[in-house]
């Protein structure tokens, strides 16, 4: 998986036939990211999915890996979920499962259920489902002191449920996001030494 020989092959655009990556956005992007590892290339299939790219963030966070742009927040309590001193630096944006699930505990005060409830109502596209928890969120984070103490506004809770909802849509847990990672690695690694 760190065989450095691989990766180059990425780099150019030689991935035709390789999982997750071998189609052309597969292969865009992945010329944009440069993975270097098998967990860089979890995060490349896990970012250029539907719910990153509908909500507007697949750029930004291509821009901020790369330091071309500032890592921004849309409030501090999002740190620690998405930023360098979590276990997923997703550069501020919401890209897994375990990245929503968290945000609705720690900003809203979800419980393990309620968060359960609302990955499983995001994930399905349940559109009731979904319109039923969206107060409860709001809420939550509006009587959540640390929310609302470093200067969270409902505007902000509302920013942040979009981005949960859009991301949440088409979000990998970071478990599967590795195991689809780990073929793609297998495949340039064979095309690289057999082909």
């Amino acid at each position: 998986y760190n065989d450095p020989a691989i990766w180059e092959q990425i780099d150019r655009g030689l991935t035709a036939g390789i999982f997750q990556i071998g189609t052309v956005s597969g292969t865009k992007q992945a010329m944009r990211f440069k993975p270097r590892s098998l967990v860089e290339l979890a995060d490349l299939a896990s970012i250029n999915r539907p719910g990153v790219i509908r909500a507007g963030q697949l750029d930004h966070y291509l821009k901020r890996r790369n330091g071309d742009e500032d890592v921004e927040y849309d409030h501090p309590m999002m740190e620690p979920i998405t930023g360098p001193s979590s276990s997923m630096n997703t550069y501020g944006i919401l890209v897994y499962q375990e990245q929503l699930l968290r945000t609705a505990r720690d900003l809203a005060g979800f419980t393990p259920g309620q968060g359960e409830e609302l990955r499983k109502a995001i994930g399905k596209k349940l559109a009731d489902k979904i319109a039923e928890i969206k107060p409860r969120f709001i809420d939550g984070c509006m009587a959540n002191p640390d929310f609302t103490g470093p200067g969270g506004t409902r505007n902000t809770a509302l920013k942040i449920w979009t981005s949960l909802e859009a991301a949440g849509a088409y979000a990998f847990n970071k478990a599967h996001a590795t195991g689809y990672a780990m073929q793609p690695c297998w495949e340039i690694w064979t095309k690289h030494y057999f082909f």
